[in-house]
C-alpha cells in the first residue's frame, strides 16, 4: 500500500506539474485541503477512489491516474449504454465553466443519500449542450456503467417537450430493463437500478423542474447534469450555473477555429488582416452566440466570408442573417417565447418598443400599464426563461441578439395604437420622475409643469437619491426624449429635455446636454410653441457656452433677444440678457457684460425673481474682478450667497453664511468668493473660502466646483510659496477637470507644465484634497 501511495502522489505531482497548477491552484478547483492534497503528493495519505477520478479529471489524464488505484466495485459490463452526442468540434472560451463541472461532479457528497445534480443555465443558442457533452466525455471514464444522454426537448419547438414518463421509458430501455406502464412504478425501478451502480445521466434541454424530478437518482453513487433555458430554483441542493455569451476574444478565436483563419494578432499578409478583419464583423454580428458563430462558420464554406461580412454590415434584420437552412438563431428564440405565458410574451413585445439599454421593475410597470408586483412578476418569468437578463448593476437588459427579436415582435404582435399607448406611458412616467427628481437636486429651479402618475418614486427623495437615479437612468432618459421626438410628441419632447438641464448642468454631461436639447428645439419649433422654444435656445446656448462654442451659444441668446422677446413674460429675454452677458465676459468684453448684467438684473428685480437675481449678482461680481474692483466684487457675490444660502443657516464662526449646504447654486458662489478674494490678495481669507468650496462642491455632487476650487487652492499656495501644495492641488483639480472631459484639464496642464510640474506627479497627495 505505501507504494501504491507514493506511486499516485508522484504521479499526480507530475500531471500537476504539467498543467501548471500551484497546489493552492488545485486545491481551489478540487475543493480539499492544500495540506491534504500534499500529505497524498507525498505518499502520505491514499486518496479515495471518487477523489482520484475527480483529480484525474481535473488534470486530464485520461484515467491513467485514477487507474492506479484498484477499483473493487466497478462491474465489468463490457460496453456501457452511452448515447451521448459527439463531442463539439470547436470548443473555446468555456475553460473556467469546464473546469468548474468536473469538480462539481467530481466532488464527494456531504451526505452519502444525497443525489449530485449540477444545472447549467442559458439563453438559447449560448453552447449549454456542447459543454455538457464535453464534460460528460471528460468524466466518461469515472462512470463504468455509463453516461446516459436524454433530450428532453424542452424548447425544440416543432417536437412537443418529453414528460418525465416518456424519458424514464427511455432510459430504462437503454439500461434493457423492464418498463413498467406506471409512471411511478418506472422512477422507482430507475432509482433502483442506479443504487447499484455508477452513472452519468445528462438530460439536456429541460423546460422545467416538474420534468427532472422524477429521474434524479436517489444516491450519489451515480450523477445528474442539467441545462435548461430556465433556471431550475424548484431542484432542491442542485448546484446551478449560468452559462454567458463568449466575450468578443472568444468569438473571434472560435470562428478562426471553425473557419481555418489568422489569428488577428499574427497575420501577416494583406489577404489575412483583410479576412481577420470579415471575422470580426461577423462576431459582432453574433453578439457572441456560439449557436450563431457556428451558423456563420458554416455558411461560410458555400459563401465567401467578405460577401458574409458584407452582407452583415449592411443587414437590417440581423436575425435573417443567422439561419443556414438547417438552423436558425430566430427559431430557438421563438421557442423560448412560445413557451411563456401570454402576459409574459405581451412584456416581451412591449420591451421591444423600450428606447433605453437597460430597465427596472418602475419602467416595464409604466410601460405595460401594471403595479409594480405585477411588473416584477413578468420580469421573473422572462428572466427565468433566459429572455432577459440582470447586469452588473443588478438592473433588466437584452442580449443583443434577443433585443433585436423583441423589436420584431413589437412589430408584429402589437397594434400601432397599443405601441403608441404603451411608449406615451412610458413618457409620462419619465417625466413624472424627472420632474420629482429635478426639484430634489435643485428646487430652487423652475421646471415647466408636467402631470403626475402616482406612481412611486424608485429612489430616495433627497438631494443624493435623486442625483443617483439621473446618473443611472440618463442613458434611457435621453433615449426616451429621442423617441418622443421620432413620434411626433414634441411636448414630452421639450419637457424631458428641459427637466434633464439641471442634471447636465451638474453632472457636465455635455454631449447628452446638446443633443437632448437640439431634438427639443426641433419639437419646440413644430409646435409653434414660442415659449418652448425660447427656454429651449436658452438652455441649448448654456450647453453650448460651456463647451466653449461661444458664437454658436451667442445665437441661440440672440434669437431669443430679437425673435422671442415676448416669451415667458419677457423672462425669457432677460434670460438671454443674462447669458448674452456671460458670453462678453468671456469674450473679455466685461464693461458690457456688467451693463448686460445690470440690465437683467432690473428686470429680475422688478418681477421678484429672487434666484435669478442672486445669479446675476454673482455674474456681475465676475466681471468686477476682471475689471479690479474687487471689493464690489465681493460686496455683490457675498449678497448672492446669501441669498443662496438655506433659511435658517448658522452663520459661521468669522460670521459668513454657510457654504457647505448641497447646492450647486450656492458652491458656485462660494467659489466665485473665495477667486475674489484670491484676486484681491487676500490669500487667508481665500483659501478658507475655497477650502469650503471643496466640500461645498463635494456636497452637492459637483465634481466641476470640486476642481474649481481645488484650482484656485493651487494659485493660493503658489502665491504663498507653497510649492508642493501647488502641485498637490493642481493635480487634483486636474485629474478631475479630466474626468469630466472638461477643457480646464488642458488649461491647466499647461499652467503645471510652465510651473515644472509633471501633471502625476502628486497624484497619490492630490486624492486628500477630494
Amino acid at each position: 500500500m505505501a507504494e501504491l501511495r507514493s506511486t499516485f502522489g508522484e504521479e499526480l505531482r507530475r500531471r500537476r506539474r504539467r498543467q501548471g497548477l500551484s497546489l493552492n491552484g488545485l486545491a481551489r478547483v478540487a475543493f480539499y485541503s492544500k495540506g491534504h492534497l500534499s500529505k497524498i503528493e507525498n505518499g502520505l495519505a491514499t486518496p479515495q477512489l471518487e477523489q482520484a477520478w475527480q483529480l484525474d479529471s481535473i488534470l486530464e489524464a485520461g484515467g491513467e491516474l485514477a487507474r492506479l488505484l484498484p477499483d473493487t466495485r466497478r462491474p465489468a459490463h463490457a460496453a456501457p449504454p452511452s448515447g451521448l452526442p459527439n463531442r463539439a468540434r470547436h470548443f473555446i472560451g468555456r475553460e473556467r465553466e469546464f473546469v468548474t463541472l468536473v469538480a462539481r461532479l467530481s466532488a464527494l457528497p456531504l451526505h452519502p443519500g444525497d443525489a449530485l445534480v449540477c444545472a447549467v443555465d442559458g439563453m438559447a443558442g449560448v453552447g449549454k449542450t456542447a459543454l455538457a457533452v464535453t464534460v460528460a466525455r471528460a468524466l466518461a471514464q469515472r462512470f463504468p456503467d455509463g453516461c446516459l444522454f436524454v433530450d428532453l426537448h424542452g424548447y425544440t419547438g416543432h417536437v412537443p417537450p418529453l414528460t418525465a414518463a416518456e424519458a424514464l421509458d427511455r432510459l430504462l430501455r437503454r439500461l434493457e430493463l423492464p418498463v413498467p406502464a406506471d409512471p411511478e412504478e418506472r422512477s422507482a425501478r430507475f432509482r433502483d437500478c442506479l443504487e447499484r451502480r455508477r452513472v452519468l445521466l445528462v438530460l439536456d434541454n429541460a423546460a422545467s423542474s416538474e420534468q427532472i424530478e422524477p429521474l434524479i437518482p436517489a444516491t450519489a453513487e451515480s450523477r445528474l447534469l442539467i441545462t435548461s433555458r430556465a433556471r431550475l430554483g424548484a431542484l432542491d441542493g442542485a448546484s446551478h450555473l449560468t452559462l454567458g455569451p463568449l466575450s468578443a476574444d472568444e468569438g473571434a478565436r472560435f470562428l478562426q477555429a471553425a473557419l481555418g483563419s489568422p489569428d488577428t494578432e499574427h497575420a501577416e499578409h494583406a489577404e489575412d488582416v483583410g479576412q481577420a478583419g470579415h471575422v470580426g464583423r461577423l462576431v459582432n454580428l453574433c453578439a457572441g452566440l456560439p449557436l450563431a458563430l457556428a451558423i456563420m462558420a458554416a455558411r461560410s464554406r458555400v459563401t465567401p466570408i467578405a460577401e458574409l461580412a458584407a452582407s452583415a454590415r449592411d443587414a437590417e434584420d440581423r436575425l435573417a442573417e443567422l439561419a443556414d437552412g438547417e438552423r436558425s438563431v430566430r427559431s430557438v428564440f421563438e421557442a423560448s417565447y412560445r413557451a411563456l405565458p401570454d402576459d409574459a410574451g405581451e412584456t416581451l413585445a412591449l420591451l421591444g418598443l423600450y428606447p433605453g439599454g437597460d430597465w427596472t421593475a418602475h419602467q416595464v410597470a409604466a410601460l405595460a400599464g401594471l403595479d409594480l408586483p405585477a411588473a416584477r412578476l413578468r420580469l421573473e418569468r422572462l428572466s427565468a426563461a433566459r429572455l432577459i437578463e440582470r447586469n452588473a448593476g443588478r438592473r433588466f437588459e437584452f442580449h443583443d441578439l434577443i433585443g433585436d427579436f423583441a423589436r420584431r415582435k413589437a412589430a408584429e404582435e402589437l397594434s400601432a395604437n397599443d405601441r403608441d399607448a404603451a411608449r406615451l406611458r412610458l413618457l409620462a412616467w419619465s417625466l413624472d420622475m424627472a420632474a420629482r427628481a429635478d426639484e430634489a437636486v435643485t428646487p430652487e429651479r423652475y421646471r415647466p409643469p408636467v402631470a403626475p402618475t402616482g406612481r412611486p418614486a424608485p429612489f430616495a427623495m433627497s438631494s443624493a437619491g435623486a442625483s443617483a437615479w439621473f446618473s443611472a437612468e440618463q442613458r434611457n432618459l435621453v433615449a426616451a426624449c429621442r423617441m418622443a421626438l421620432d413620434m411626433g410628441a414634441d411636448s414630452a419632447c421639450w419637457r424631458l429635455a428641459a427637466l434633464l438641464r439641471g442634471h447636465f448642468f451638474l453632472s457636465k454631461q455635455w454631449d447628452d446636454w446638446l443633443a437632448t436639447h437640439t431634438w427639443a428645439l426641433a419639437a419646440a419649433q413644430r409646435a409653434a410653441d414660442r415659449d418652448a422654444e425660447a427656454m429651449t435656445r436658452n438652455n441649448l446656448g448654456l450647453a453650448l457656452m460651456e463647451v466653449g462654442r461661444l458664437e454658436e451659444a451667442d445665437e441661440q441668446f440672440r434669437a431669443v433677444i430679437d425673435g422671442l422677446a415676448d416669451a415667458g413674460g419677457g423672462h425669457a429675454r432677460a434670460n438671454a440678457v443674462a447669458n448674452h452677458a456671460f458670453v462678453r465676459h468671456r469674450q473679455g468684453a466685461h464693461e458690457e457684460s456688467l451693463r448686460l448684467d445690470q440690465e437683467a438684473l432690473a428686470f429680475y428685480e422688478a418681477h421678484g425673481k429672487a434666484r435669478n437675481r442672486a445669479i446675476t449678482l454673482r455674474s456681475i461680481g465676475l466681471a468686477e474682478i476682471e475689471l479690479g474692483r474687487y471689493e464690489d466684487a465681493i460686496g455683490h457675490i457675498t449678497a448672492a450667497l446669501e441669498a443662496f444660502s438655506a433659511p435658517g443657516e448658522a452663520a459661521s464662526s468669522a460670521g459668513l453664511p454657510a457654504a457647505d449646504a448641497p447646492s450647486v447654486d450656492r458652491a458656485m458662489a462660494v467659489n466665485c468668493l473665495g477667486e475674489a478674494m484670491l484676486r484681491a490678495g487676500r490669500l487667508e481669507e481665500a483659501e478658507r473660502w475655497l477650502e469650503r468650496g471643496v466640500a461645498a462642491g463635494r456636497a452637492c455632487g459637483s465634481a466641476y466646483e470640486q476642481a474649481r476650487a481645488l484650482r484656485g487652492l493651487g494659485e493660493a499656495a503658489l502665491a504663498e510659496g507653497r510649492r508642493t501644495d501647488a502641485a498637490a492641488r493642481w493635480q487634483a483639480a486636474h485629474d478631475l477637470f479630466g474626468q469630466l472631459g472638461a477643457p480646464e484639464a488642458e488649461a491647466l496642464a499647461d499652467v503645471m507644465r510652465a510651473q515644472g510640474f509633471a501633471n502625476t506627479q502628486h497624484a497619490t497627495v492630490s486624492r486628500a484634497f477630494r
